[in-house]
């Protein structure tokens, strides 16, 4: 019995110190289900690699999004998990569409190397 007890307090332990990341993992999942809805992708391995950037730039990139948008806006409180989890479901659906932008162009580049490099360049001079 005392065994039992001690694995159910380690593992409350365990998901005490993984809801930090879990917090900032589901908004980035909900704004990429959002992007899915707008932009989907062709393959479940495109997916794969999406949800990874939507995750990875909410987790890395979330709190200096927060710190910056509180700096601008003070009306953004950092302490509220409610404005930290509308900041990662920007962000997260943010790195799902530059994920999704960066794949479109090496599908072009692989496809008309020359052309593409011609296109970028006129849309990029004023």
């Amino acid at each position: 019995m005392k065994m039992q007890e001690m694995n159910q307090s380690d593992a409350a332990g365990w998901i005490a110190a993984a809801m930090p990341t879990i917090s900032k993992l589901f908004p980035a999942g909900l704004g990429a289900l959002i992007m899915v809805a707008i932009d989907p992708p062709e393959s479940r391995r495109e997916l794969f690699w999406r949800l990874v950037a939507a995750g990875a730039c909410s987790i890395f990139m979330g709190d200096t999004a927060m710190d910056i948008l509180h700096s601008w806006w003070s009306v953004i409180d950092p302490a509220k998990h409610t404005h930290q989890a509308a900041v990662s479901f920007i962000v997260g659906a943010c790195g799902w569409f530059v994920l999704g932008a960066l794949g479109v162009l090496l599908k072009k580049l692989k496809a008309d190397p020359v052309g593409t490099v011609v296109e970028v360049k006129k849309d990029l001079t004023p």
